[in-house]
């Protein structure tokens, strides 16, 4: 027999939920068309009606291998029937201790809020890896009209993040029905009160869902809301409700900028949104499902948290999708999309689709290269996460379903999905709306929980028994440094860096760091490092001043929470200084003496080149009326500066037949003097200890120079 969803009216036999309908068509007019026909859900007219023997065919084999999870014992998680109405799971460390806790968001109704709509929220803390403890009163607080049980309200999605950058986690609860969303602040060791109401916009809405990323580049996080509108919603004539943004002064208090800087599109009956850098400009542009749109929207962000509709010849649009999932499937640097339920089928389901990445700011459908049809049978899957199940460094998907239909494990075999439809070995788990993974008590294997809207209304955690252990290194993609590097220069570094698991959370890591080495230190044994921080999606950024250094050496590091390493190659950059000067003076003075009668005729030559910014100076002088000869050349080029001295001097009817040479040459902006002399003395020996040739002469002077010659910079 079907359940009786309380206001929702009775199920016809043979459907439990209806596909997640709670009872109610999606089409243009409410209630059932007889005790064996279907719902529908117009303009698509959805039938979801399944016999044993459809069934039969639709499911895939269950796996011959163990299943790689168990579900938690009582002591470990315990939430007794009867549950609650849960539509998202949330994973976060709230209470800063290193274990990650759970937080379910709670609400009924389907179409419009009913009196059963209104629930509490759930909040179970991690006790060391040993047990989860609910907390849910001393978390969200006493209710104002009874205070021994929990406040309510009707969340649809939950959310934890650092909202006023203090360190620690607040929480964000995300309201359907035409209600005011709240905002709980942690006042540090999961110690919370909810805000004041100025802290978040006056705003009456239907939030289907919010997603979390610092849009506008100020380095805090903001938050962009989709909103179902007015009920009822999701039929044919509903009014749906326009995408808001909420951006944050960086302490937590949140402006509505949604006319100023949202596109005006209706989005009819969203369930999910998702952040992702489409274009690789390193801002983050929106995804946006919707159940009864011709198709989903693209949104495309300015950099300045500006958004346009970015839809029309770059997202292949079919209707009823319910979730999108984030993920570079193929390795090409471009992240790619698995959408949910608006793929091929009819009143027996839906099958899903994968979107790849064009590269040209578009997406194509693959769906049938990344998931074949045997593979990706009809089912009403409601959320997907990506995880490396297998540890092989692989994004494969595990998948949340609704009704008869199972819950499943993708696994990624050879560059498409494999599936698995048996993960808990036989549990029903028929009301799955939302899931999450983790590792909850430290044995490095992923550990799921999942949310039930409908039919079981019980949350579960399922613990990873023969899941692999992680051993997998994260993936560091698109890490880009361009121009030169001037010492006190500002650097923006941006990467993406995942370990094929969604969402990515502080959690999932123990450090992500730019790390570095001056000058001849070496990066493996003496490395500096500067901690990123994640924005959203899957992208880390931080900005680096450039130190007072000749050259820096430096590489993008990752480190999951399994303890699993990974670097990038290690690049080099030299570091210009803009404000040095040289002031270098290269000199070099070649002398010889000759007394008595020597007869020549002398020649002397001086050379000074110069390059750069240099200036060159040649002088050349003969005295005493002798048969003497002295000869300076100077060329400079751009700025340099050199001077070149010749001089000759004769006495007693001498003369000389030497020939001397000296060269100076300096570069950028150094100075350089070379000085050639020749010289005849008064006591006229007319002999020469030495009488080197004129290549020996010019060999010495520009040893000399280039000895002291600065290395370029």
């Amino acid at each position: 027999m079907c359940l009786d969803l309380k206001s929702e009216g009775a199920i016809p036999q043979g459907v439990r939920g209806c596909a997640g309908t709670h009872g109610h068509a999606l089409g243009e007019s409410d209630g059932w068309h007889g005790a064996n026909e279907s719902c529908y859900a117009s303009p698509m007219r959805r039938l979801v009606a399944l016999s044993s023997s459809t069934l039969a065919l639709l499911l895939l084999p269950a796996a011959a291998s163990a299943t790689p999870w168990v579900q938690a014992p009582g002591a470990t998680f315990n939430d007794p029937p009867p549950g609650r109405w849960s539509t998202k799971v949330e994973l976060a460390d709230i209470n800063e201790d290193g274990w990650v806790d759970i937080l379910f968001a709670n609400v009924g109704g389907y179409q419009a809020g009913t009196p059963d709509s209104i629930l509490a929220n759930q909040a179970f803390i991690n006790n060391g890896g040993m047990n989860f403890e609910d907390k849910s009163f001393e978390i969200f607080g006493p209710d104002i009209n009874d205070p021994m049980q929990t406040t309510v309200d009707t969340a649809r999605v939950i959310k934890a993040y650092d909202f006023d950058n203090d360190g620690d986690l607040d929480i964000l609860v995300g309201t359907t029905w035409q209600t005011k969303s709240r905002y709980y602040v942690n006042e540090g060791g999961g110690v919370f009160t909810e805000a004041s109401d100025t802290n978040i916009p006056d705003v009456i809405a239907s939030v289907g869902d919010f997603e979390v990323a610092d849009v506008d580049n100020d380095g805090d996080l903001d938050v962009v809301l989709t909103d179902w509108g007015p009920a009822p919603v999701g039929f044919f004539n509903s009014p749906g409700g326009r995408t808001r943004l909420w951006l944050n002064d960086g302490g937590g208090v949140f402006t509505d900028v949604t006319e100023q800087q949202m596109p005006g599109n209706a989005v009819n009956w969203s369930w999910e949104l998702e952040f992702l850098d489409y274009d690789n400009d390193w801002d983050l542009d929106i995804a946006i499902s919707c159940r009864s749109c011709p198709g989903g929207f693209l949104f495309q962000n300015d950099g300045t948290g500006t958004f346009s509709n970015a839809t029309p010849g770059n997202f292949p649009q079919k209707p009823g999708s319910v979730d999108f999932e984030v993920m570079d499937l193929n390795g090409d640097n471009f992240v790619d999309l698995v959408t949910l339920q608006d793929g091929d089928g009819g009143g027996e389901g839906f099958r899903n689709r994968v979107l790849i990445n064009a590269q040209d700011g578009s997406f194509n459908d693959e769906t049938a290269t990344y998931w074949p049809p045997l593979e990706n049978a009809l089912s009403f899957d409601y959320m997907a996460a990506f995880l490396d199940v297998n540890s092989d460094r692989k994004p494969d998907l595990i998948l949340g379903a609704f009704s008869d239909f199972k819950d499943r494990v993708m696994t990624n075999v050879g560059g498409s999905f494999k599936g698995d439809n048996n993960p808990w070995g036989g549990l029903i788990t028929d009301g799955t709306y939302a899931l999450a993974v983790a590792d909850f008590n430290g044995d490095h294997k992923i550990d799921v929980a999942i949310a039930e809207g409908e039919n079981s209304f019980r949350n579960r955690v399922f613990l990873g028994d023969e899941a692999a252990v992680d051993t997998a290194q994260p993936v560091i993609q698109n890490h880009v440094f361009e121009g030169t590097w001037e010492i006190g220069q500002m650097i923006d570094i941006h990467a993406r860096v995942h370990d094929n698991k969604s969402p990515s959370k502080d959690h999932d890591w123990n450090e992500v760091v730019f790390e570095y080495a001056l000058n001849d230190d070496d990066i493996e044994t003496m490395p500096s490092e500067e901690p990123l921080g994640w924005y959203g999606e899957y992208l880390w950024r931080g900005m680096f001043e450039v130190p007072d250094a000749k050259k820096i050496k430096y590489r993008l590091c990752a480190e999951d929470a399994a303890g699993n390493r990974i670097c990038t190659e290690v690049m080099e950059q030299e570091i210009i200084d803009p404000n040095a000067t040289d002031s270098n003076t290269d000199s070099s003075t070649d002398s010889m003496t000759a007394t008595d009668s020597m007869t020549a005729t002398d020649s002397m030559t001086a050379t000074a080149t110069m390059t750069d910014s240099a200036s060159a100076t040649a002088s050349a002088s003969a005295t005493e009326s002798d048969s003497m000869t002295a000869t300076a050349s100077a060329t400079a080029t751009d700025s340099a500066s050199a001077t070149a001295t010749a001089s000759a001097t004769a006495t007693d009817s001498a003369s000389a037949s030497d020939s001397m040479t000296a060269t100076a040459t300096a570069t950028d902006s150094d100075s350089a003097t070379a000085t050639a002399g020749f010289m005849l003395d008064d006591d006229g020996c007319g002999c020469r200890a030495s009488n080197p040739s004129n290549g020996a002469l010019t060999g010495l002077a520009l040893l000399g120079l280039l000895g002291l010659r600065r290395r370029r910079r």
